[in-house]
């Protein structure tokens, strides 16, 4: 079985990139707000609901689940987690695109806007203080985490394999 090697839980890049749109979906939701004050109430109370309903659970899972695969790391000196793919994995990712596309047939444009934006916002921004926290607890602890993706046995499955470099 081949494995391929990654950084955990994301490149520096890749961090920066996501940061950096985060940071543009935050100020075009600031442009839209300023353009239309009859709707800047509706607009940012969806946007400031969801993105701290979205960052606050996103950021509180990763750091638990990151926690966890730590403890098990020093313990075993790896961890591992079966992940499903290809076919399942994409029908999810489209399941929440139309997700979205559904909350503007069913709310008010404004409100569904607000909504997306602060969803997309917290997102970024939750990763990022992923990576921030993966970082202190790597230099906290005096080692680089890595990750490896496998294959298995499994039809549309592949392991995700964590551990110290």
């Amino acid at each position: 079985m081949s494995r391929v090697q990654l950084e955990y839980p994301s490149s520096r890049r890749a961090v920066v990139l996501e940061a950096s749109l985060s940071a543009g979906t935050t100020l075009t939701t600031i442009f839209l707000a300023s353009r239309s004050p009859s709707h800047v109430l509706e607009f940012s109370g969806a946007f400031i609901t969801s993105f701290l309903a979205l960052f606050t659970t996103l950021t509180v899972w990763k750091i638990l689940k990151t926690e966890k695969a730590l403890a098990i790391i020093f313990s075993k000196g790896e961890y591992e987690e079966l992940r499903r793919g290809g076919l399942q994995e994409f029908l999810r990712g489209l399941a929440v695109v139309y997700a979205a596309l559904a909350l503007f047939v069913v709310l008010p444009p404004v409100v569904a806007l607000g909504l997306v934006m602060g969803a997309l916002t917290a997102k970024g921004f939750a990763d990022s203080i992923h990576y921030l926290y993966v970082r202190r607890l790597e230099k906290a602890h005096g080692t680089r985490m890595v990750a490896y993706i496998e294959s298995t046995d499994r039809e549309g499955w592949y392991k995700l394999c964590i551990s110290t470099a």
